[in-house]
């Protein structure tokens, strides 16, 4: 199953800061790296979806949870 970062992403920065988006993608670029997905800070910016397989998704859940210390539970599309 795909889901789409994007509410992840809108999560993490109304709850952090705004760098925190490339914090997110360096943490988990071997993972982006091992699925051929490229994801940019600009590329969250458009209207079209990201949609990354669930368990990446589950995997950037993770560390976007641990980078804000406070949850970011979305429900992808």
């Amino acid at each position: 199953m795909l889901i789409d970062v994007k509410p992840l992403f809108a999560c993490a920065v109304a709850k952090s800061e705004p760098k925190i988006v490339e914090r997110i993608l360096v943490s988990v670029l071997p993972e982006l790296m091992a699925h051929h997905i490229n994801i940019t800070p600009e590329m969250l910016e458009s209207s079209d979806p990201i949609m990354v397989p669930e368990a990446l998704y589950l995997r950037m859940i993770q560390v976007a949870e641990s980078l804000t210390g406070i949850p970011c539970e979305t429900v992808g599309n």
